[in-house]
């Protein structure tokens, strides 16, 4: 946007009104100060005053020393009076001085030094700001070893005290409740427990380099790409996931993700909400749980590590287990692909939702009972894994990393809105009422995503995975969807190799 003359000079004009306007208000605030100042001292101090005045107000001797005129001028100099040094500190000056050249280019930072160089070679120490007498004050003071000089609490003051009674008011304010004393040093602790969590950093660190190592080296675009993959198993992939047809389609005329399709398919709605549902007691218990425990239980769990991992460890192990028996009831045809889904969700969901209400209503210092709840809240989080968090392979392996992201997303929604929700409810008001109240809401989300996902969730393939060039003549079901030959090949038991949570298993 540019202004022409006119619109130019209007703005000119009214800025420099605005600036006039505003420093004259400045000057005259400043100079109607002054004047107070000025008046003040002219009409409240006495010529003969001025002498005395400071001395009374910056010097309180309440020791027993009797101070000498000039030991009273020279404490009411103040503790940071600086006296004229008997050689100039040029060394300081240099040490101050690189810190500030650190950051400069090399041909700015010599010029420097080379005008510092030069000015201090030039200088020379001012006269003293102390008369012999004077220093010689400060000298007697110094050589007392009776009296104790310090500053006041409060104001500019100098105050001297006599030794003894200084350190009985110490030991008086040593004495009491606020104080204790040690047992021990307790900086070798405190310097290890540092040293341990920096370690911890550092662990983390290099798995993280070794884990990006390993990935860049297995990993790789396609099956067909990989090194060492063999010829059934690259079959297998691409005859369940469609990798083949993708393979032989001419550049050009790839696939486009169908997008309106995936995101107006019901069962994808079933995996978001069970998703979100998750998420949320998840993420409550992740960011929430450790602060339970502190403000209403008594317990840092932060401190012991037993007690942080016991859960983990419980989610680790109920992942395998139940992997392995949802595979096993696929494989033996006792339950279709959705009935298995479903159970597992169920299942899932009714432990979590039914052990943080149990976790609501444990009593204080009952740490046992408490660890028990959180675990087994996360043995349900391992059994949605044989759930919603699989079925994105059942209803659309072609799209399965979409329909992933996809859900991930929406679904970590919930860990932004749960930590706000807690600390709305007990921010203000850390009771085990208002944690309670948490802890339903979370159970209630539980049963509403188990509810959504046992009525709309499917286990058969969607139509919107299979590609629109050169599709396959197939069967439709009676709810509208693909018969997914995958799934059947996994139901009958005809192939040895299966799928267990999406990794394909020999």
């Amino acid at each position: 946007m540019t202004l022409n003359e006119e619109h130019y000079a209007t703005a000119k004009r009214m800025i420099s009104a605005s600036s006039t306007k505003t420093f004259n208000k400045a000057r005259s605030t400043q100079i109607a100060k002054f004047t107070k100042l000025t008046s003040f001292g002219r009409t409240h101090r006495r010529q003969e005053d001025l002498a005395s005045h400071p001395l009374q107000r910056t010097v309180i001797n309440m020791s027993a020393r009797r101070l000498t005129p000039v030991e009273e001028y020279v404490l009411a100099l103040g503790l940071n009076f600086a006296v004229v040094p008997r050689v100039l500190p040029k060394e300081e000056f240099v040490q101050r001085l690189e810190p500030k050249l650190y950051h400069m280019t090399n041909d700015a930072a010599s010029n420097i030094r080379v005008q510092i160089t030069e000015v201090l070679r030039r200088a020379t120490l001012p006269a003293s700001n102390l008369t012999k007498n004077k220093k010689d004050a400060l000298r007697n003071l110094r050589a007392d070893k009776s009296i104790h000089i310090l500053k006041a609490d409060k104001g500019n003051a100098t105050v001297i005290l006599d030794r003894l009674e200084y350190d009985n008011k110490i030991l008086a304010l040593l004495n009491t409740s606020t104080y204790k004393e040690l047992k021990r040093d307790p900086t070798a602790n405190i310097e290890r427990k540092i040293c341990s969590k920096l370690s911890g950093f550092k662990k983390a660190g290099t798995f993280g380099f070794l884990w990006f190592f390993a990935w860049m080296y297995f990993a790789h675009d396609t099956p067909r790409e990989h090194p060492t993959i063999s010829k059934e198993e690259l079959e297998y992939i691409e005859t369940t996931v469609g990798e083949e047809q993708d393979h032989l389609t001419p550049k050009g005329q790839g696939y486009k993700t169908p997008w309106k399709s995936i995101m107006t398919s019901v069962p994808v709605w079933a995996i978001i909400v069970s998703h979100f549902a998750n998420n949320w007691f998840f993420y409550t218990l992740l960011t929430n749980m450790p602060t339970y425990f502190k403000d209403i239980l008594g317990v840092n769990i932060r401190e012991n590590g037993l007690i942080s991992a016991i859960p983990f460890i419980c989610n680790f192990i109920s992942i395998v287990v139940v992997g392995n028996i949802a595979d096993y009831v696929r494989r033996k045809r006792l339950c279709s692909t959705e009935m298995v889904r479903k159970i597992a969700n169920t299942t899932g969901f009714t432990i979590a939702a039914s052990s943080l209400i149990g976790a609501s209503f444990v009593g204080c210092h009952q740490t046992a009972l408490a660890v028990f709840f959180l675990s087994f809240a996360l043995i349900g989080n391992g059994c949605l894994q044989s759930g919603y968090a699989i079925n994105h392979l059942d209803i659309g392996t072609r799209y399965a990393g979409v329909l992933m992201a996809i859900t991930n997303t929406m679904g970590t929604m919930s860990g932004i809105l749960s930590p706000y929700i807690v600390g709305l409810l007990t921010n203000k008001k850390p009771t085990r009422h208002q944690w309670q109240i948490v802890f339903y809401i979370a159970a209630f989300i539980n049963v509403f995503g188990m509810i959504f996902f046992l009525v709309f969730a499917s286990g058969t393939e969607q139509k919107w995975n299979r590609p629109e060039h050169g599709r396959q003549v197939l069967n439709i079901n009676e709810d509208g969807a693909y018969d997914n030959p995958s799934s059947s090949l996994l139901v009958n038991g005809s192939e040895s190799n299966h799928i267990s949570n999406g990794v394909v298993k020999s």
